[in-house]
This record gives C-alpha cells, sequence and structure tokens, in this order.
C-alpha cells in the first residue's frame, strides 16, 4: 500500500506514507502525519499478527469482505 502512495507522489506530489510494524513507530508516525506532513496526504500502513485483533475488528472485516464480492449496484 506504500507503494501506491509513493507512486501517487511520484517525487512531485505533496504525499507522505510510513510503513509501521510496531506501537512506538506508529506513534512516531502519527506525529509525523499530524505535524511536519500535516499539508500532505498521509498513508500509514499499520502490519499487525493476524491474531492480534479484537472482536469487532473481525466482524468489520467480514463485513467489508462480503461488501466487496457483491457485484457493483447500478444507479
Amino acid at each position: 500500500y506504500t507503494a501506491l502512495v509513493e507512486a501517487i507522489h511520484n517525487g512531485e506530489g505533496n504525499c507522505w506514507t510510513a510503513k509501521v510494524k510496531t506501537e512506538e513507530d506508529l506513534v512516531e508516525a502519527i506525529a509525523t502525519g499530524t505535524g511536519e506532513q500535516k499539508d500532505s496526504l498521509c498513508f500509514i500502513e499499520v502490519i499487525v499478527h493476524k491474531d492480534d485483533t479484537s472482536k469487532e475488528l473481525l466482524e468489520w472485516g467480514s463485513r467489508v469482505s462480503a461488501a466487496n464480492s457483491r457485484p457493483p449496484n447500478p444507479q
């Protein structure tokens, strides 16, 4: 996902991205995104272990997956 933002930025845009794996990295990325990069499109990719999720997050993920697998609704 971070590569997508880097491609959009292409060295010329106003985008910033970070990939984090620890809580400390996340705190630092949020501080950067709300500080020196506050005027940029900020995307923080968080890598977590598959078992490190709450029941609510698993339920939400199931709903998103089901919604994404439906055919489009033409309007």
